[in-house]
């Protein structure tokens, strides 16, 4: 992409010093060396306005690749100037801010010929979002330090950074839409003739293992089957702080950390399903309300995932949820990702379960273990309300209303491997 010259900026403090200097000289004394001087300076002049206007035509473009990528991967930020400034060395700076701590920058000191001139530099982002890629400074300071000229471009240009996956191994939802031509079992929703690959065993039925595999890894692997249906997924992803909550500049400190790692469970869990051809519908509860619904590309989805922002005054959850009663289905399972909630959702629940096949909540005030890491002691405490919406939805687990708190000692697998149990 062409960047386009801005503006041009020049210092002369040096020079115009001088330049009073040697006329106040020539006012004194006409001389061989007065006006030496004095053609010098105007020959200072005239190269100074000539190197601003021709700063101000330089040809660079900038190319980035990949224009999307997830946290943490490398980018290529690549840099192609050419002038005619044939012999001229000019500095050249460009920096992007990759966090808000960190910025990856480049300055050169480059000479100028009919040939462009290269420049690269990698940077990795470890925050996600649009980042906007800065202005280039193309600069020239006189050997003699008399002025020093400077030419900023830029041009619209940007990097989206997703947000992580993490591998989800199963998540526990409803089989209930049948896919076409295969014959289905609804007790078990697997087709035994479909192997689709194998996984260590760790507590599965004996019927699953799958015996020539285990003896030649010398480890006991189970079949990973295909399905016969699939299943439809709609995520309620709740960024906002809840109205029930009293203590809340508190707790505004915690949603913050609190927003990236359900950001990071929703892209798994959007990933996931494309994976194993689910359907993923998504509704983002933020500053403003997003919804994603009936599509295939599983990026689209995670790119609006990579731009959410929750509030502390935003939409709540329970309100979008009332909205969108009539729009369940009895193939849909509910997946409800929040930080705080309390016994007064217990009768939406229901009405909700009444029209899906299953509601899953996870609740998950102050994130979750990265599985790499093995579990600590957790003193935790958690709110009197909170404490009771756990307790009291124990009794509707029977009727397909699960409710789970994520504690941070706890991986996001551990928990949802507890509900099926």
């Amino acid at each position: 992409m062409t960047l386009n010259c801005q503006r041009v900026h020049s210092h002369k403090a040096g020079l115009l010093g001088v330049t009073v200097l040697v006329f106040f000289w020539l006012f004194l004394r006409v001389d061989a060396f007065s006006v030496i001087a004095a053609g010098f300076i105007v020959s200072m002049w005239m190269q100074l306005f000539w190197l601003k206007r021709k700063l101000c035509r330089l040809s660079i473009s900038r190319t980035v690749k990949p224009a999307k990528t997830f946290i943490g991967e490398t980018v290529t930020i690549s840099h192609t100037i050419q002038g005619d400034l044939p012999g001229i060395s000019v500095g050249f700076s460009s920096s992007v801010q990759s966090n808000l701590l960190t910025t990856s920058s480049v300055e050169r000191v480059i000479t100028l010929s009919e040939k462009p001139v290269n420049l690269e530099t990698r940077v990795a982002f470890y925050s996600r979002g649009v980042k906007h890629l800065s202005e280039c400074l193309v600069s020239y300071e006189h050997p003699l330090a008399l002025f020093k000229v400077w030419a900023v471009y830029s041009v619209a240009q940007q990097v989206l950074i997703l947000p992580k996956i993490m591998k989800i191994e199963r998540l526990p939802v409803r089989l209930r839409d049948l896919l076409p031509g295969k014959r289905s079992d609804f007790r078990l929703l697997e087709d035994n003739n479909e192997i689709l690959g194998i996984q260590e065993y760790s507590s599965q039925p004996i019927n699953r293992i799958h015996w020539k595999a285990s003896a030649k890894l010398g480890k006991l692997y189970v079949k990973e089957l295909d399905y016969t249906a699939k299943a439809e997924i709609l995520v309620y992803l709740d960024l906002n702080l809840s109205r029930d909550i009293f203590a809340r500049e508190v707790w505004s400190h915690i949603r913050k950390r609190y927003e990236e790692d359900a950001v990071l469970i929703a892209s798994s869990i959007v990933y996931w399903s494309e994976t194993y051809g689910h359907r993923c519908d998504l509704v983002v509860i933020g500053s403003e309300v997003v919804e994603r619904r009936k599509e295939n590309d599983w990026v689209k989805t995670v790119e609006i995932l990579s731009a959410a922002q929750g509030s502390e005054d935003g939409p709540q959850i329970d309100e979008k949820l009332e909205k969108d009663l009539d729009l369940l289905t009895p193939a849909t399972t509910v997946l409800i990702i929040s930080m705080y909630l309390t016994d007064r959702m217990i009768p939406l629940l229901m009405r909700a379960k009444s029209k899906c096949s299953r509601v899953l909540v996870l609740l998950m005030p102050y994130g979750f273990r990265d599985p790499r890491y093995k579990p600590g002691k957790s003193y935790d405490m958690y709110p009197v309300d909170m404490e009771r919406f756990l307790a009291q939805s124990k009794l509707l687990e029977q009727e397909q209303i699960i409710v789970k708190l994520i504690r941070p000692n706890q991986s996001f697998q551990e928990v949802v491997d507890q509900i099926d149990q």
